[in-house]
């Protein structure tokens, strides 16, 4: 069973770079989670450029922790 949780990522092609769309991200398939000076970074089988998120190590790791209880 995938364990799936819903982040905001950020919108590249937005002009102030501010804006996050929402996502599911299947964490099945995460090698890494980075942080950076604003975003979380999210480094996946398919993706090693990584995608930024809006929410923190701490938040992820909350809602990847609610999802196995």
């Amino acid at each position: 069973m995938a364990h799936l949780v819903k982040l905001h990522q950020l919108n590249l092609s937005h002009e102030n770079k501010r804006d996050y769309k929402p996502v599911i991200f299947n964490l099945d398939m995460v090698i890494s989670i980075e942080k950076s000076n604003i975003h979380s970074i999210i480094f996946t089988k398919n993706n090693n450029n990584g995608i930024r998120v809006k929410e923190s190590l701490e938040d992820i790791l909350k809602l990847s922790s609610d999802k196995i209880q």
